[in-house]
């Protein structure tokens, strides 16, 4: 079973400025990182995540940041499946008010219309008639509109525990 979190989106963001921070400021290249080295960098985003496993026991599979129209709610059953088929134990969601946009929306649009009808005829032997007549019917178009919408910011990061077939850290 996935366990799915949250954490507020300054927490998740102080980290990565302090993650940046730091390897700005080494003089090691990323290549060149010991297995404790990382076991360490993975150890404080755990802890910014409030995730209590500690690596090695764990490992960071990615991280995923998108836009969206609506609040992703935690209990989303397409966010579990995906972690699950991606082979994640966690998945710690931080989100933001990104603020508006315009978006194109399809609207139907119906229009109804209808006819009326009246037919005199007189012959010429004298006979007459008369008629009455009426049609009507509705017609269905899909209009766009320019409506505003909220956009969300969505961060994911995705953790599994560590299997017995998973390289060790290098």
């Amino acid at each position: 079973m996935v366990q799915v979190t949250s954490v507020e989106t300054e927490r998740l963001n102080g980290r990565a400025v302090d993650t940046r921070q730091r390897r700005l400021k080494s003089d090691v290249p990323l290549n060149k990182l010991t297995a404790q080295d990382r076991i360490d960098e993975t150890n404080r985003l755990m802890t910014a995540l409030r995730i209590p496993e500690r690596a090695p026991t764990v490992r960071v599979l990615g991280f995923s940041k998108f836009t969206y129209t609506n609040r992703l709610p935690l209990d989303d059953p397409q966010l579990e499946e995906f972690a699950r088929r991606i082979g994640a134990d966690y998945v710690v969601v931080a989100e933001q008010y990104g603020g508006q946009t315009n978006q194109t929306v399809m609207y139907p649009m119906t229009t109804v219309s209808s006819a009326n009808a009246t037919v005199n005829v007189t012959g010429s032997s004298g006979y007459s008639a008369s008629g009455y007549g009426t049609s009507s019917g509705t017609s269905t178009t899909l209009v766009p509109m320019q409506v505003q919408r909220n956009v969300f910011i969505h961060s994911a990061v995705f953790i599994r525990k560590l299997r017995p077939q998973d390289p060790p850290y290098k």
